[in-house]
């Protein structure tokens, strides 16, 4: 639907251009038959100014050629549209990785890949798609890769719904000054969306843009 949906939107753009075309014909098919009819009947002592009907005339030529660089131009958009489809729909049924801090519950597992600059604690705040914190607590993590892997434990014990959750991971530098670890979620494209003006790929529940990829493995 998405793709019918840009390729119509190209389509309209074409039409516009083509009632355009068939107006500027008409226009001048009766700019050159006023021309004939003035030329003919003008005054061999007093005759018309052609000079004006040329400039005219040129201007009416330039119009066309613009209009038909126009319609060209509708056509390759068209088809880059179309091949940048066929490109996106490739990443449908394989696992990407990409920046984000969302991640889905299910069946009490919601992970997070990150890498960390130094080793040291990090604070971990934990939200529902409201925005509500949901958990916290404070981990060891070491330098480089690692994951985090939330079993779906709430601040008051119990277990949290399945759904969209977000995470931060604040740790403190030599001035325990704080900043943010960024975060990457995994999962399986099921879906891309061309509709947003970015292209969107779908994870699930999870939308990701495309240019936050930063891997691509096939499954």
């Amino acid at each position: 639907m998405s793709t019918i949906s840009d390729l119509a939107s190209a389509g309209s753009s074409s039409a516009q251009n083509n009632a355009a075309s068939q107006s500027i014909s008409a226009n001048y098919d009766l700019f050159m038959s006023m021309l004939t009819t003035q030329l003919q009947n003008q005054d061999p002592l007093d005759p018309l100014d052609s000079a004006q009907y040329t400039e005219q005339l040129v201007q009416y030529t330039q119009v066309e050629q613009q209009i038909q660089q126009n319609e060209n131009l509708d056509q390759l958009l068209v088809q880059m549209k179309t091949q940048n489809a066929s490109q996106f729909v490739g990443y449908i049924g394989n696992e990407v990785t990409a920046l984000g801090d969302k991640a889905i519950l299910v069946d009490d597992e919601a992970k997070w890949t990150y890498v960390a600059p130094q080793d040291g604690k990090a604070q971990i705040e934990i939200k529902n798609s409201e925005g509500a914190v949901v958990y916290r607590e404070e981990v060891d993590i070491k330098e480089g890769d690692g994951t985090y892997k939330w079993e779906g434990t709430t601040e008051s014990g119990s277990k949290a719904a399945d759904g969209v959750y977000s995470i931060s991971m604040t740790m403190q530098n030599e001035l325990n000054q704080p900043f943010e670890v960024s975060t990457n979620i995994t999962g399986v494209v099921t879906e891309v969306d061309f509709t947003q003006g970015e292209v969107v790929l779908r994870l699930g529940d999870l939308e990701v843009p495309v240019s936050d990829i930063t891997k691509v493995k096939q499954v």
